[in-house]
C-alpha cells in the first residue's frame, strides 16, 4: 500500500450557470478526493472518543454511543479545499460545534479540530525538521503550548510582526530573506519546504527561498482566501 492516499479524480469546470460558486482555480469534483500522508487511521466504535480541551485538560468528552444521542442538524453547503478541489451541494449531517461546548459548559472565540491522526508520532519518525511562524504578537500563536512541548528533532522559531512581550529575545518583523537565511536550512541541503499563509505573504516568502538557492520544484505553498491555490 502507497504510504500516501491518492486522490484528484473526476475533476470537472462548474456547471453552466453555477461558475459563481466556484472561487478562481478551483476545479468541480464528485467524491472526496483525500490527501494524507500516510493510511487512514481506523478507530474501533468501542474505542471511539471525542473530546474538547482546553489548556491541555480535557473539558468533555463523548464515547460513539454518547456522540450518537446529540441533537444534531443537517447542513447543505459547498466545499472548497485548499489543494483546488471543490464539491457543490455537499450534504452534511452532525453535532454542531455550538451543542458541544454548550455540554461542554465552555465559549470560546475560537477553537481548532484535531483528527485522528499524529503522523509523525506514529511512524516514529526522526526526520530533522524546522517550524518559522510568524504572527502579530505571542497571544495570537495558536497551539503555543503544545509547539512549546519537546518534540524529536524539531525546532521551532517565532517573529512577532506588531509586538513583543517584555523580554521576548526572539525574532521580530516581517518574514525575509535575511530571517531565511539564518533560520531555514541551507540550500543546498535541498529541503522539502512548505509555505502557509495569505497570498502575499507565501508569495514574498517563496521568492526569498527561490533567491536563497533552493529548488522551486522543492517550495510548497498554501494560500488562504478566495485568491489562493497551489
Amino acid at each position: 500500500m502507497s504510504p500516501v492516499s491518492r486522490g484528484f479524480r473526476h475533476l470537472h469546470r462548474a456547471p453552466a450557470g453555477q461558475e459563481s460558486r466556484l472561487p478562481p482555480g478551483q476545479y468541480v469534483t464528485d467524491g472526496f478526493p483525500v490527501l494524507s500522508a500516510g493510511p487512514t487511521p481506523h478507530t474501533s466504535l468501542d474505542q471511539w472518543t471525542f473530546s474538547i480541551t482546553q489548556g491541555g485538560q480535557a473539558k468533555k468528552s463523548w464515547t460513539w454511543q454518547e456522540f450518537r444521542v446529540l441533537s444534531a442538524e443537517t447542513v447543505t453547503a459547498d466545499i472548497h479545499c485548499v489543494t483546488r478541489w471543490s464539491k457543490l451541494g455537499t450534504v452534511w449531517r452532525g453535532v454542531s460545534v455550538d451543542t458541544l461546548l454548550g455540554q461542554a459548559g465552555r465559549d470560546a472565540p475560537y477553537v481548532m479540530a484535531l483528527s485522528d491522526g499524529g503522523y509523525r508520532h506514529r511512524t516514529g519518525s526522526d526526520v530533522a525538521a524546522r517550524l518559522l511562524y510568524s504572527s502579530r504578537t505571542l497571544p495570537d500563536v495558536i497551539y503555543r503550548a503544545e509547539l512549546g512541548e519537546e518534540h524529536n528533532r524539531v525546532q521551532v522559531s517565532y517573529t512577532l510582526t506588531r509586538s513583543q512581550p517584555p523580554g521576548w529575545t526572539g525574532y521580530t518583523g516581517r518574514i525575509n530573506q535575511a530571517l531565511l537565511a539564518e533560520v531555514a536550512w541551507p540550500a543546498e541541503a535541498r529541503p522539502l519546504t512548505y509555505i502557509r499563509g495569505p497570498t502575499s505573504f507565501v508569495e514574498t516568502a517563496a521568492a526569498a527561498l527561490v533567491e536563497l538557492g533552493y529548488p522551486a520544484e522543492r517550495v510548497r505553498t498554501e494560500r488562504f482566501g478566495a485568491t489562493g491555490g497551489r
